[in-house]
């Protein structure tokens, strides 16, 4: 890893550590899953573990829809697509959101909600 990469994830590690600290008293509400699908890998992920299980979700608040993404850590193909294609992942999500913004919101899932890890969310409307 070269010294620009090492600076490019200390400054996304910050950001991201600070998001999780504003979100932490957002409120909470259940989100709906629209879809699940395989998708490729993050680029630092490792070779064997290059695919990612990604949900759609979403959230209305206040007379508005808010859209965001949640994806689990890497796992290989087979490993990913049984679990999209089992039917087991929910139709609804815990999440929270800001209510003064609400174009920000997090996947925060409750134990046993999922059956794998999240590596990130984001929202984007």
């Amino acid at each position: 890893m070269g010294l620009i990469d090492f600076v490019v994830k200390r400054v996304a590690a910050k950001k991201l550590a600070e998001f999780l600290a504003r979100a932490k008293n957002w409120p909470s509400a259940k989100a709906d899953v629209v879809d699940w699908q395989v998708v490729e890998g993050e680029p630092d992920t490792e070779d064997a573990d290059k695919y990612q299980v990604q949900g759609t979700l979403g959230l209305s608040i206040r007379d508005r829809r808010i859209y965001g993404v949640v994806r689990s850590v890497g796992m290989i193909h087979g490993e990913a697509r049984n679990l999209v294609r089992e039917g087991k992942l929910p139709t609804r999500l815990s999440v929270q959101y800001d209510a003064d913004d609400l174009d920000e919101m997090i996947a925060s899932p409750q134990p046993g909600e999922l059956p794998f890890e999240v590596r990130y969310t984001w929202t984007g409307n």
